[in-house]
């Protein structure tokens, strides 16, 4: 088995087993992080020109496959706040294990309207034309839970 290690010392590598891949394989993998599985990673295989030419998501074991398209072409793994893998396809079986990213910018959330919250009262003031600019269809779905 191959293990590729990032450029940065963290915890992101790939084990790469099986027979060397052809198109129409099906590539088969498991995606984790230090605490398991991880659920609704993307994977994709990308072309030479960066396209996205085969792509699924990682299931609740966090599991994938997905039929090859061509093995000159590289698989890409993300998930937002981690660092994303990219790594030859050079078998059929792939175990990442991905790193949590520690370079995250700052986001700061501002607004110029003021709800008119009653606090302890479970009462929220809310205007119509404000439901129609949040795409809200019922009042029920503005009120936090």
């Amino acid at each position: 088995a191959n293990t590729i290690r990032a450029d940065k010392p963290d915890e992101t590598k790939v084990v790469v087993s099986g027979r060397k891949a052809s198109a129409g394989d099906i590539i088969t993998g498991i995606v984790l992080d230090k605490e398991g599985p991880m659920i609704m990673v993307n994977v994709c295989e990308r072309d030479g020109e960066e396209r996205i030419v085969a792509h699924c998501v990682t299931d609740m074991e966090g599991n994938f496959s997905l039929k090859l398209v061509n093995p000159d072409h590289c698989l890409e793994i993300s998930y937002v706040g981690y660092r994303t893998v990219r790594t030859p396809i050079t078998g059929t079986h792939f175990e990442i294990t991905m790193s949590e990213r520690d370079d995250l910018p700052k986001v700061e959330i501002m607004s110029d309207k003021v709800s008119n919250i009653n606090p302890g009262s479970g009462k929220y003031n809310i205007f119509a034309p404000d439901l129609r600019v949040m795409r809200i269809l019922d009042s029920r779905q503005s009120v936090p839970r």
